[in-house]
């Protein structure tokens, strides 16, 4: 009996050292286990953290790339402008030089020095025709050749589009009493032409309507005129969210025009091509509106064959044969035409059959020079885009003279976008 007792008492000691043993066992897997995991844990935190890491580095390196790209291409831009400026300077003041040695009188067209670089790319290679300007010209006191090599390091490219601002219809004219008739009556046919007039009346529009209601937003009075379709001046804007009013005094970019009640973007797209608002009287200008009333608003070397062709809806088919073979011509020749007020009256009267009546003389809208020019410069480095607008108005050596200005040219207009 004792013999079965130490034995049973000898099996449970084992028993619980077996167990014991086992519970050892599986603490020590259990605790490996956790190791393993945490271990895991780690590594795997690690290799998010590092591929993080690798990410926000290839993505700080595109940022700060798209940096470096987006600085370049507005300074591509911004020497675009300023080539811009420098051929329009070089080309008044030749146009100065004849006049005085020769007494030719000063013209504008498109034949001239400021539109030669027009929509070619300028980069390190073409800097060298910069290079050849200059020192054809003996332009290195202005233009040092450090500049151009900049240009040169610089990388990227950029393309420069300079055009007459007087090549469009001004309707900062409508400000003045005296010219404000003549402005809508170039507006309206402009409005007339078969195709824009069929565009108009498909909106609900006539051109009379559409021409007085641009009328009546920008003069100085606070009178409707029954031509516009309106019963007040203001009553259509102050049915906007948020209401507005008729601002009664000139635009200060031809976007602004879109505030007119009907002058939707389609409308926009088709004639704003067409308009502009610069020179402004006594704003960003050096003309009062008196002056401006005294000047006429469209240069017939610069303005659009289209145009020509609104503004003159008389034109004969033979008369339109010569008009074409003009357009055609060599544009010098043309420039010697169209030179001063009779020749002006000349071109007119062979060209689009013009007779200019008593009450009605459309020859004197038409100038033969300009002051006032729009450059657009687009600067490219990589994938980015710059776009930069601006309309300089050129000054005279008597007004830089006489008001003490140390620059050439006056900026009436400015954007900045992207591309």
């Amino acid at each position: 009996m004792l013999r079965l007792r130490q034995n049973r008492h000898h099996i449970h000691s084992a028993i619980r050292v077996r167990s014991r043993l086992l519970s050892l066992r599986d603490g020590i897997l259990s605790s490996k286990s956790i190791s393993l995991i945490l271990s895991l844990s780690i590594i795997a935190f690690m290799i998010t953290f590092v591929a993080d890491l690798i990410v926000t580095s290839h993505v700080a390196h595109r940022i700060t790339m798209n940096f470096q790209d987006s600085s370049r291409a507005e300074m591509l831009a911004k020497s675009g402008q300023n080539l811009g400026a420098f051929l329009l300077a070089i080309d008044y003041g030749l146009d100065l030089t004849m006049k005085e040695t020769v007494k030719q009188p000063l013209t504008d067209s498109t034949g001239d020095i400021w539109t030669m670089l027009n929509e070619i790319p300028f980069g390190g290679e073409e800097s060298n025709m910069l290079t050849m300007i200059v020192d054809m010209f003996g332009l290195s006191d202005f233009n040092h050749r450090d500049v151009i090599q900049k240009l040169r390091d610089l990388g990227g490219s950029f393309t420069l589009h300079t055009e007459d601002e007087t090549s469009r219809i001004n309707l900062s004219m409508l400000q003045s009493s005296r010219m404000g008739s003549e402005v809508i009556r170039a507006l309206n046919l402009l409005f007339s032409c078969p195709v824009e007039q069929r565009f108009l009346e498909d909106k609900g529009y006539s051109a009379d309507e559409m021409a007085y209601r641009v009328f009546d937003f920008i003069d100085i009075d606070k009178k409707v005129r029954v031509q516009s379709g309106l019963s007040s001046e203001n009553g259509p804007y102050e049915k906007n969210d948020p209401p507005y009013k008729a601002i009664n005094h000139p635009l200060e970019s031809v976007d602004q025009i879109r505030l007119v009640t009907g002058w939707d973007y389609q409308i926009h797209a088709v004639f704003s091509p067409f308009i502009t608002v610069f020179p402004i009287p006594n704003q960003y200008s050096n003309f009062t509106r008196g002056e401006l009333a005294k000047k006429p608003f469209l240069n017939i070397n610069t303005v659009s064959r289209e145009l020509l062709q609104c503004l003159f809806p008389e034109m004969t088919t033979d008369c339109y044969e010569n008009f074409v073979r003009t357009f055609t011509a060599d544009q010098e020749a043309r420039k010697v035409m169209a030179s001063n007020k009779l020749g002006v009256e000349k071109f007119l009267g062979e060209s689009l059959c013009y007779e200019k009546q008593d009450d009605e003389d459309r020859s004197r809208w038409f100038g033969v020079a300009s002051n006032t020019f729009r450059i657009k410069s687009v600067g490219k480095s990589g994938d980015t885009q710059k776009v930069i607008e601006s309309v300089i108005q050129r000054l005279s050596p008597q007004f830089m003279k006489t008001n003490k200005r140390g620059t050439a040219y006056d900026v009436l207009y400015w954007k900045n976008h992207s591309g």
